[in-house]
């Protein structure tokens, strides 16, 4: 048979209990604290206190500062409070927990009496200085002063009486007794969360050696304040470095130079510390990398005089480059304080690089063209020697290359002997070179070598090839056309074109396609009118005839462009397949009305008639349907909708090229004012016909109207 414990009546305990992190002696503080009744039975009307302590366990020692009274609770019902505490005005500043015990006068009978006290928060009692913030200037000298930049803080909850900050010179992180004392700065008293800032000059000990410190801030210099945290007055600036401190901060020299040669080096010295210097010397060196070490060579020194602190001194200075040293691409490395004779507040920055120096040749290819003649190239080239040093006889080497690149699979076409040359002389030739026999016709760069064979040493390897103009082997078809300017639909049109061939290869017998197009491009819309035979074309030859097409019958009236596409079936393979297509004239096709010539009396009367006589002309290349010549009356040379119609004619179908001529009777309006005026006469008026070209179908003279 199963049993189980029961508990009979109630059972406080505090199920919550949060407050603030640091107070003051003799102030407040709230907490919020909630009594719970879990017990199964209902509990009369208790109270809750709370105490401070310096332990986390409650005892007879720990002083009563506050307390409230909870009110009856039914079981499992709570009470949720803010309370105001107040702190014993005689509390030593300092780290305490606050208490709070349910039931704590013991009034009520609960089925457990061991769970009715609870720890809450952790109080910092009394004020508490820090130094959150702490700068001063990166140099001083010895003797030199230092301006101390800090903020003094009260981070605690009680009020600090005044203090004093104190500075002090340390070679670590940590404020000990081997600290050199700097001086110090008078913080005013600090309400709970409030802070100072000021700025203190301190000076360097005279016989301080030059070297990195650190400058450190204690804040209550004297421990004359009791605080609840002392552990956390001390803060720490940056790195104060004491004394000189040389550094190079240019050095250059010539780019190129020769073994055994005299160059010029130019560099300035500078004391970036705040202590003076005394006199050093500056060390130069060859070096094939940016790393100072035992490997790099000596070249020269130079004597610098005493430097103030923030001081730089500039010279120029001759070394000689050793007459052993090999051909290469050197780095010019200056040392300040060469021989380290100088202590320095940091040593880790005399050595500063300079120019790039090349010793010894250097050949390069340049100012490289090359024009097809026949089966051969002629390529002009300069081989230049910009390096310091001579090179010997050389030779430079050209090659055929799909792509800019020289690589393996480029085509070596010949090569030229150049001559020794001397640091920074070149030499220019020409030389013809064949094309090799079985070259594919297509388009190729020439590319040049200087030293070709790699048989001399320079200071730069990589800088030998030069690509010159684009070469073409092999034909290069293009066409240019003409037509005449009017044409109609269904009838023929005579088109001439000149088929050439540009290339250096000869062509064989093609195709030249005539099309037409309503653009400048052609394109799958456009419509193939004929072609003819061309017959096989040597370089540089070309073919002309003239070919009648035939425009298709349905072509719609309007304005085209003929297009001549040499080599249209693309059945020949050609240096360039993008230059085939060239367009000729516009050719109008269908009807075109205009107005050829016109005649109007030089004066007439308002309200009177007068003849006009006028012929009107199909121009162009179809047929065109009746029409109406109408005739207006203008204040100026435009027509426009406020032109006044005066009479029209009727003008029968025109073939191609055929004029209507008449005379015909038009009346003055009355309307019309005496004066100068237009007469407009307008082909096709009504805008029955279509035509290839609808903006030329007016024509205007001049009359008086008296």
């Amino acid at each position: 048979m199963a049993t189980a414990a029961v508990s009979i009546g109630p059972d406080l305990l505090l199920t919550v209990f949060n407050g603030p992190s640091s107070g003051g002696a003799g102030g407040t503080m709230i907490v919020s604290a909630t009594t719970a009744n879990q017990g199964g039975g209902a509990a009369p009307s208790s109270s809750t206190k709370f105490y401070l302590s310096q332990n986390s366990f409650l005892d007879s020692s720990d002083p009563l500062i506050g307390s409230r009274t909870v009110p009856s609770l039914a079981p499992g019902a709570i009470d949720a409070a803010s309370v105001t505490l107040t702190v014993p005005a005689d509390t030593v500043s300092g780290q305490y927990f606050v208490i709070g015990k349910a039931d704590a006068d013991g009034v009520v009978s609960e089925t457990q009496e061991a769970n009715n006290v609870k720890l809450g928060p952790w109080v910092k009692i009394g004020p508490d200085l820090t130094v959150p913030s702490l700068t001063s200037p990166s140099i001083a000298g010895a003797g030199g002063t230092l301006a101390v930049t800090d903020t003094t803080s009260n981070q605690g909850g009680g009020t600090a009486p005044a203090s004093t900050t104190s500075f002090v010179l340390s070679t670590n992180l940590t404020f000990d007794a081997s600290d050199v004392p700097l001086g110090g700065r008078a913080v005013p008293s600090l309400a709970a969360g409030a802070s100072s800032t000021g700025t203190t000059s301190v000076q360097i000990p005279a016989g301080t050696a030059s070297g990195s410190y650190y400058v450190l801030a204690k804040a209550d210099g004297n421990d004359a304040i009791a605080e609840s945290v002392e552990t956390n007055n001390v803060s720490f600036a940056t790195i104060v470095r004491i004394g000189p401190d040389l550094t190079v901060t240019s050095v250059t020299a010539p780019a190129a130079t020769a073994a055994g040669a005299t160059i010029t080096v130019n560099d300035t010295t500078a004391n970036q510390g705040a202590g003076a210097s005394p006199g050093s010397t500056t060390t130069f060196y060859l070096s094939t990398n940016l790393t100072f070490d035992a490997t790099d060579v000596a070249i020269g020194q130079r004597a610098v005089p005493e430097l103030a602190g923030g001081a730089t001194n500039t010279a120029s200075t001759s070394v000689q480059i050793p007459a052993n040293t090999a051909t290469a691409t050197y780095f010019l490395l200056g040392k300040a304080d060469g021989p380290e004779t100088v202590t320095e507040s940091n040593e880790s920055n005399n050595v500063s690089f300079g120019a790039v120096v090349r010793v010894g040749p250097d050949l390069t290819a340049s100012g490289l063209s090359a024009t097809p003649s026949g089966a051969n190239i002629l390529i002009t080239d300069t081989t230049s020697n910009p390096g310091g040093g001579s090179a010997p006889a050389s030779t430079t080497t050209f090659y055929l290359s799909t792509n800019l690149t020289l690589e393996p699979v480029d085509v070596l076409l010949g090569s030229r002997a150049v001559p020794a040359l001397a640091a920074g002389t070149s030499n220019t030739a020409s030389t013809t070179v064949p094309v090799p026999a079985g070259t594919a016709t297509g388009s190729y760069y020439v590319l040049a070598k200087a030293d070709g064979p790699d048989s001399v040493v320079e200071t730069v390897e990589t800088n030998n090839v030069s690509f010159g103009a684009l070469v073409r082997i092999g034909p290069d078809l293009t066409a240019s056309v003409t037509a005449q300017a009017n044409g109609g639909a269904g009838a023929p049109l005579a088109v001439t074109d000149t088929t050439s061939n540009q290339g250096n290869g000869a062509a064989p017998t093609s195709t030249t396609n005539f099309y037409l197009s309503t653009n400048l491009w052609l394109d799958a819309g456009d419509v193939l009118l004929g072609s003819r035979t061309v017959p096989p074309l040597d370089a540089g030859t070309s073919s002309t005839a003239t070919t009648s097409v035939v425009i298709p019958a349905g072509t719609a009236t309007g304005s085209y462009y003929v297009l001549a596409k040499a080599d249209g079936p693309d059945a020949i393979t050609e240096s360039v397949e993008t230059n085939n297509v060239s367009f000729g004239a516009i050719v109008r096709v269908g009807p075109d009305l205009v107005v050829t010539a016109f005649n109007v009396p030089i004066s007439a009367s308002v309200g009177g008639t007068f003849t006009l006589t006028d012929t009107t002309t199909n121009q162009g290349g179809g047929p065109a349907g009746a029409s109406s010549t109408r005739y207006y009356l203008s204040t100026n040379l435009v027509f426009d909708a406020a032109d006044i119609l005066i009479g029209s004619r009727t003008v029968g179908p025109l073939g191609p090229g055929a004029s209507d001529s008449a005379s015909t009777v038009v009346t003055i309006p009355t309307s019309a004012p005496a004066g100068t005026y237009y007469v407009i006469a307008v082909a096709d008026g009504d805008g029955t016909v279509v035509e290839s070209n609808e903006t030329n179908n007016t024509r205007l003279t001049f009359m008086r109207i008296m």
